[in-house]
């Protein structure tokens, strides 16, 4: 008798591990699915702010070639004036 109700304490002990286990598992994979959504509104930021800087970029690159033709244009008339001013010192 004592052997029978002994098995019945294991047997429920090992019930309740069991239930404690697959309630672990259930909040387990539920934590682990809140991550992978985390992850994946991270990594979907992280793209939308990668293509804006990658747009910024080619937006300052074509801003500067612009202002680095209208430099060369106004070094070219510097350099025109300065030679017609010293044209006109000689010709005094």
């Amino acid at each position: 008798m004592e052997s029978e109700k002994f098995q019945e304490l294991i047997l429920d002990k090992f019930a309740k591990i069991f239930e404690s286990q697959e309630k672990l598992s259930e909040k387990l994979s539920a934590e682990i699915q809140d991550v992978k959504n985390i992850q994946l509104r991270m990594e979907t930021n992280l793209i939308e702010k990668s293509r804006g800087l990658f747009e910024l970029v080619s937006v300052q690159r074509s801003c500067n070639e612009e202002l680095i033709e209208r430099l060369d244009r106004i070094e070219a008339k510097v350099e025109v004036l300065q030679l017609e001013t010293a044209h006109i010192r000689r010709v005094k």
